[in-house]
């Protein structure tokens, strides 16, 4: 089963203005296994939520709200995601295993590709919110949370069931760096080589935006492409659980029709069509319809 959603969030990094960022040091990944990834918000013209990297030549890891760059022994490469909505909550995440980069959206793979290498190294200093180089300005603007520095490539099942929080942080195998931002910048893994430094007017408050989960207003359809799970985002169309102000849409005869197992099941109307059956079990506690 998969983890509900539904999950309150504390404080979030916040970036409002040009020139804004936190400074985490010189944190190189070395060889050839990595996974970067974020809880975001972007709410303007929005470029680097993580960088290590100045130009195409010289990436160790880069990821914006589209997409994510990487630079290995075999060269440059590009591998982009479906496009992120102004003021949604999303999770991203981008791993790299030696033989295949892959992309995800709030914790399923959106797009892959095959690549090699050893990554690059380079000396300029990690950025959360801009890139690392002063030879430019690629600010990020909006919302940051739960962001982590991985030199190991996690699998799907791995980001899927940590995206809103990392419990022992200082024994996950793997994990370099860890930043949720509640009361401070340091870096909860315990390396404080890593901790994080604010620089501009980078400040931590709620995100307005966050309602509890990922779903954001609009229209939810159920796919069931991997499960009966009604928390899997996978099952769903696009890839995000429903949430407060999610309409959710249950077409008639799916491959796998839905089952409710955990509480924290949340929409603001659904629609059943045809003879589709809705299971929610005992341990459910219901579906939680919000609209009028």
């Amino acid at each position: 089963m998969f983890s509900s959603s539904v999950l309150a969030q504390n404080n979030w990094l916040f970036l409002s203005a040009a020139t804004q960022y936190i400074s985490i040091g010189d944190l190189d990944v070395t060889g050839n296994q990595l996974t970067v990834e974020a809880l975001i918000t972007w709410t303007g013209g929005s470029l680097d939520i993580l960088s290590k990297h100045n130009n195409p030549a010289d990436v160790n890891y880069l990821l914006r709200p589209n997409s994510f760059e990487i630079t290995t022994t075999s060269g440059y490469k590009f591998i982009g995601g479906p496009g992120t909505a102004l003021n949604v909550p999303y999770h991203l995440a981008a791993t790299y295993d030696g033989t295949t980069l892959r992309y995800y959206r709030n914790g399923c793979l959106v797009n892959s590709m095959a690549w090699t290498g050893t990554m690059a190294q380079n000396n300029w200093i990690t950025k959360i919110g801009n890139i690392a180089s002063n030879n430019a300005n690629e600010q990020f603007l909006g919302y940051i949370d739960e962001l982590r520095v991985w030199n190991v490539a996690r699998t799907e099942a791995q980001i899927q069931a940590n995206m809103f929080t990392l419990p022992t942080p200082t024994t996950q195998i793997g994990l370099l760096a860890y930043y949720n931002f509640d009361t401070d910048y340091l870096n909860q893994q315990g390396n404080a080589a890593w901790n994080g430094t604010a620089v501009g007017a980078a400040t931590r408050i709620a995100n307005p935006f966050w309602t509890g989960g990922l779903g954001g207003a609009g229209v939810y359809t159920w796919n069931g492409n991997v499960s009966i799970d009604w928390f899997n985002p996978c099952n769903w169309t696009p890839s995000t659980v429903p949430g407060t102000l999610s309409d959710v849409v249950i077409p008639a005869a799916p491959t796998n029709p839905p089952t409710i197992g955990a509480v924290g099941a949340i929409c603001q109307s659904i629609e059943i069509q045809g003879a589709t059956v809705l299971t929610i079990t005992p341990t459910a506690n219901g579906l939680d319809i919000t609209g009028p």
